[in-house]
């Protein structure tokens, strides 16, 4: 298995279903269902700004299948890239979108934002979601930033992962009205060492 920047060539399709299963409930509520979602994701994934774009990914890949993803930027550009990414919605899915972002807290400077982490179900526990975290965090101290923030429903498996690695919980957020079926989720950090 080798780490390497992805490409915009890389199936969409693969890392929809990878980014899906981080958090299904929300991905429901914004895109309603997976073939809308695998519609929108085939345009972010090769667009150069946005959310869900390959420029900000690191792909695992078992011979040339990918199994892991991470996307992560810094605090600086997550502006930014909402931006892009709500601009292309459909108006529906943009205010979807739009209400649920608030249940991500605003990110301190010098902060990483690992946005989407996800590892092929069968290959879960055999440590290729520590691999990638670690050169994410790794490439985040080579340049400067000092902090990594990522959001996790609270009733995932990946928050005990998550702390295994040394992430604390920040904050617990939750939706003002039960709206959606929506999970709480944590905002969990780790402090790079310098």
């Amino acid at each position: 298995m080798k780490l390497e920047h992805a490409i915009a060539t890389d199936d969409p399709a693969t890392n929809a279903d990878l980014i899906w299963e981080t958090d299904p409930e929300m991905c429901r509520f914004v895109f309603r269902d997976r073939q809308t979602w695998h519609r929108y994701c085939a345009i972010k994934w090769r667009a150069a700004a946005g959310l869900h774009t390959y420029s900000t990914a690191m792909v695992a890949r078992l011979e040339r299948e990918i199994v892991g993803l991470v996307i992560a930027y810094p605090q600086a550009e997550m502006t930014g890239r909402f931006a892009a990414t709500v601009a292309r919605y459909e108006t529906d899915v943009g205010q979807r979108m739009e209400a649920v972002g608030w249940l991500f807290p605003v990110l301190p400077e010098n902060t990483l934002l690992v946005f989407n982490l996800a590892v092929s179900q069968s290959l879960r526990g055999q440590g290729i979601g520590c691999l990638l975290l670690s050169e994410t965090e790794q490439q985040a101290q080579r340049a400067g930033l000092t902090t990594v923030h990522l959001d996790v429903p609270t009733t995932s498996p990946a928050v005990k992962f998550y702390e295994r690695l040394g992430y604390g919980k920040l904050t617990k957020t939750n939706l003002l009205e039960p709206m959606t079926n929506i999970p709480p989720h944590f905002r969990m950090y780790k402090h790079l060492s310098q």
